[in-house]
């Protein structure tokens, strides 16, 4: 599924009730830079009419799985699992 944005295009990989998952592009940034470019979180709480909570973050250079949280709470439970490395990363 792609929900679409004038810049960028998000590519929606997983939703559910706690949490959202992207496949973040290269060249974009997680959170806003400046007033007049948006970065991806700013981007789906506009799409999505929502706060959003990014779980983890990924290098302007890197593509890849990004995970936002739905709620504070939900953000926790990952920060912890992040935390304890029950999350298993993997880059290529």
């Amino acid at each position: 599924m792609s929900l679409k944005a004038s810049d960028p295009q998000i590519n929606l990989v997983f939703e559910n009730n706690e949490f959202l998952v992207i496949n973040k592009p290269y060249g974009y940034r997680v959170h806003r830079v400046n007033p007049l470019q948006w970065g991806l979180l700013e981007t789906l709480e506009s799409l999505k009419n929502f706060k959003l909570w990014p779980v983890h973050r990924l290098d302007k250079e890197t593509s890849g799985l990004l995970i936002f949280a739905k709620s504070k709470e939900a953000s926790q439970i990952f920060f912890e699992l992040f935390e304890k490395n029950l999350v298993k990363k993997k880059y290529i």
